[in-house]
């Protein structure tokens, strides 16, 4: 889902798992590593596919939050 509607849970939005990519992103990251850290985070409820955080990432990188450099991901 690309845009939330009152119909989804909102925690499998871009918009949601943007927003804790940037809580955990305090320092740099590898994207892979990144992706196993919210996988940990959110319960098995709300399963996280990698299509849904490459989605998350690159929203966050048009809208100028993060930036990749060596396979490494960092906030602006």
């Amino acid at each position: 889902m690309l845009l939330p509607n009152k119909y989804e849970d909102v925690s499998k939005n871009m918009l949601s798992i943007g927003g804790e990519i940037i809580v955990l992103l305090k320092t740099k990251r590898d994207i892979y590593g990144l992706y196993q850290k919210l996988k940990n985070k959110r319960n098995d409820k709300y399963a996280l596919s990698f299509e849904s955080y490459l989605l998350a990432l690159d929203f966050l990188y048009a809208i100028g939050k993060i930036k990749l450099e060596k396979e490494e991901i960092s906030l602006i």
